[in-house]
């Protein structure tokens, strides 16, 4: 008996935390509003832009690393409407490729603003292990049962007072910066101390992934074939630290 005691109860926490992790939806991926705000979202952008390319089918896209996440408004009217910023921090050529292809598959996209970074070629190949599980086989169920998931869920309820930091068209949210430029003593100060240390903690060669020898050149062809063949709008621009 005890040992059917025991099941029982191990079924009521899952449950229970099954049933917490949807209603408060750390990630906004279930789409209830019982916790409008969601400050966890950040810490799963590959996953939560993931689904929103999904659910918003964008005629246009922006993609690129933290600095188009943050720079790069996707309502403005250089963008065919509907539009998504699908940009993701710290992003890969090979992860972007990604996002590409899941983008076209949806059927709707024309447009693409590729807004490059130096380091995308000689980053490392993936930020998350599993991260092409993101798009394939999709189950959002097993967010449910997952003890990341929970905390997620319990910091959320707990900072309700704190916005999401992403809009609904993918933009991260600027306040954050905007104070870290302002403790920083300016953009000047700020980018001098990037300039110093930023780039030093990266390889000079500029077409290999850290620690392997796959070409980012090869996924960066990939992304451009994919565009030609699907009749894609694709403009590539550099942001101002990495024109340097």
């Amino acid at each position: 008996i005890w040992v059917k005691i025991l099941l029982l109860l191990i079924l009521l926490v899952l449950f229970f935390s099954s049933i917490v992790n949807f209603v408060v939806d750390p990630y906004g991926i279930y789409k209830t509003s019982f916790f409008p705000n969601k400050p966890r979202e950040a810490t799963q952008a590959r996953l939560m832009k993931s689904f929103e390319l999904e659910n918003i089918k964008p005629s246009s896209i922006v993609i690129g690393t933290s600095r188009a996440d943050l720079g790069i408004d996707p309502e403005h009217m250089y963008f065919e409407k509907p539009s998504y910023n699908s940009s993701i921090p710290g992003a890969s050529i090979y992860e972007i490729k990604f996002y590409v292809e899941k983008a076209i598959k949806l059927g709707n996209l024309k447009q693409i603003l590729f807004v490059a970074d130096w380091r995308m070629f000689n980053d490392m190949l993936k930020k998350v292990d599993d991260f092409e599980s993101y798009f394939n086989n999709f189950n959002k169920l097993k967010f449910l049962l997952n003890i990341q998931s929970l905390e997620d869920s319990y910091f959320t309820i707990k900072n309700q007072a704190s916005k999401s930091m992403y809009l609904n068209n993918g933009l991260l949210e600027d306040k954050h910066m905007s104070t870290h430029v302002k403790n920083s003593g300016g953009h000047l100060a700020l980018m001098n101390k990037d300039d110093s240390f930023y780039y030093s903690i990266f390889p000079k060669s500029n077409n290999f992934y850290q620690g392997t020898i796959r070409s980012s050149f090869d996924d960066f062809k990939d992304i451009l074939e994919m565009c030609y063949k699907n009749n894609i709008k694709l403009e590539i621009i550099f942001g101002p630290s990495h024109i340097r």
